[in-house]
């Protein structure tokens, strides 16, 4: 209807408003889904179910439905209602604000296998998606292809690109499952490995190249395989027993040229050099001086590092100095340590105010002394 889809107008406002009255609905028992039923209107339980049936799950448990209200619970017989039997309580029974819908799912059987940590079969009443029973096997292996993941449901076999969904969020590529589905997870044939290097070399990321990809394509379309804090400056690329460098700052400015374009091949390696950081201590400690930025670390850490808080250094006042000059008093469990920071170990406020009273003290003995031979 076209009243339903007016044509908008210069000055427009629109307002959509809130449900002034509503009823929640969960499929599922771990209650990770809820869908919010708007009982502007009168509603009873059999128009709820005839109006967004397509809320509840393919594998509904027509025995497990039930109603919450006032810390009442009503169990539900869909069975007659889905059997076409609607019975007299699904005609007469009507939702009221806040009532709670519960729709529970008969146990189903997944099987997972290939390139995860823990490969096995999972029997559960929750409504899963792909990400659940990855999270469940453990995660994936290192070597896992992740834009590949085959799922066979009734002799039929669908691909998935996890990639898409870690990246842009495509929830079209993380399906819900259903009972009997048989998951597996590839291993990469062809990879490349990415290392960062510190003050050792460690493996970081491998990258999958079952598609071609070159280094730029790796370094727009990939961010989150790149470690952080890298050294422009100093990137390689070892191929076949030969190492080259990598002008990282044209890539990183997209100025590289067809010419100079790295097609990565199976067995490349990587490698990153990341530039260190520090946090520097100073104050009243032992020894004092710059320390390696530790991620997660507490000031105490970088503190001992430094030999300790001196004799006269103060034991409860800490502050830290940020790299844009701020200053704070740290907290345990509230300040957080960032690369760059200076912490600053004061001394005792008892040797500050004795440091002040020295020359004060001095100043009334020389005037203790001329009222004395004044007055004699």
């Amino acid at each position: 209807m076209e009243s339903e889809n007016p044509t908008l107008k210069d000055g427009d406002v629109i307002y959509v408003p809130y449900m002034k009255k509503y009823a929640t609905f969960y499929r599922g028992e771990d209650y990770g889904q809820a869908y919010y039923i708007d009982l502007t209107n009168p509603m009873s339980f059999s128009d709820f179910i005839r109006n967004y049936s397509h809320l509840f799950p393919p594998n509904l448990d027509p025995k497990r439905c039930y109603l919450f209200r006032d810390n009442e619970q009503i169990t539900i017989d869909l069975e007659k209602y889905l059997s076409g039997k609607i019975t007299e309580d699904t005609d007469t029974l009507y939702l009221s604000h806040n009532d709670k819908i519960l729709a529970l799912i008969e146990e189903q059987r997944f099987i997972i296998n290939g390139a995860v940590k823990n490969p096995q079969e999972f029997k559960t009443t929750k409504i899963s998606r792909l990400s659940d029973i990855i999270r469940d096997a453990g995660g994936f292996h290192r070597f896992a292809a992740l834009s590949s993941i085959k799922i066979t449901r009734n002799h039929n076999e669908f691909i998935y690109n996890y990639i898409k969904y870690l990246k842009e969020g495509d929830e079209t590529q993380n399906p819900f499952l259903m009972d009997g589905d048989f998951v597996y997870v590839p291993f990469m044939e062809k990879f490349a490995t990415i290392y960062k290097i510190g003050d050792e070399r460690s493996y970081w990321a491998y990258v999958d190249l079952a598609n071609p990809l070159t280094f730029s394509q790796l370094l727009r379309d990939y961010p989150y395989l790149i470690p952080s804090g890298i050294d422009p400056d100093k990137c390689y690329l070892k191929r076949n027993g030969e190492t080259r460098l990598i002008d990282l700052r044209r890539h990183l400015a997209n100025e590289i040229t067809e010419a100079e374009t790295i097609h990565l091949e199976n067995g490349d390696e990587i490698g990153f050099y990341i530039k260190p950081t520090f946090v520097y201590v100073a104050g009243s400690v032992n020894e004092p001086g710059q320390f390696y930025f530790i991620p997660g670390a507490k000031a105490q850490k970088y503190i001992s590092m430094a030999g300790g808080v001196t004799s006269s250094g103060s034991k409860t006042k800490i502050y830290i100095i940020h790299s844009d000059g701020k200053r704070e008093k740290y907290i345990i469990g509230k300040t957080t340590i960032k690369a760059d920071d200076m912490i600053y170990i004061p001394e005792k406020n008892t040797i500050v105010f004795r440091d002040f009273l020295v020359p004060i003290s001095s100043a009334l003995s020389i005037l203790f002394t001329i009222y004395y031979f004044a007055n004699k």
